[in-house]
């Protein structure tokens, strides 16, 4: 074991031997968190279900407004593309920002796409 793991698993020994202490003068029990399990399929696809915009480059200096509702199938597979870039840098910006669920929405959301994507290619 090298020397810095020693020292880390000795400092985490002594803070649990404080906590411990302080537990036993306190009176307190330990015990594990019991939480209910958040389903986020249900907000995923409220996201979904509602409408948002998003801007994407365009060919000139003005940048094309691409609406999603639920059936993202009539945009072009050129505003697809665009679509799905820019949701991945949203996605990107927001886990470096700790938004993780806004991320994982956003991830849903790009599957989504993606799926659309490639029934697409099959298709032709």
């Amino acid at each position: 074991m090298t020397d810095s793991m020693r020292r880390a698993i000795d400092e985490t020994n002594r803070r649990r031997a404080i906590q411990e202490a302080y537990n036993r003068e306190h009176g307190i029990e330990p015990q594990s968190i019991v939480k209910g399990i958040r389903d986020l399929t249900d907000r995923v696809r409220v996201m979904a279900e509602s409408k948002t915009t998003y801007q994407v480059e365009g060919d000139g200096a003005a940048g094309v407004t691409v609406t999603l509702a639920t059936d993202p199938e009539n945009l072009s597979p050129e505003d697809l593309a665009k679509l799905i870039k820019s949701i991945e840098q949203e996605m990107k910006t927001a886990a470096k920002a700790l938004e993780f669920e806004r991320a994982a929405a956003l991830r849903d959301q790009l599957v989504e796409l993606r799926r659309i994507e490639v029934e697409r290619k099959v298709a032709a």
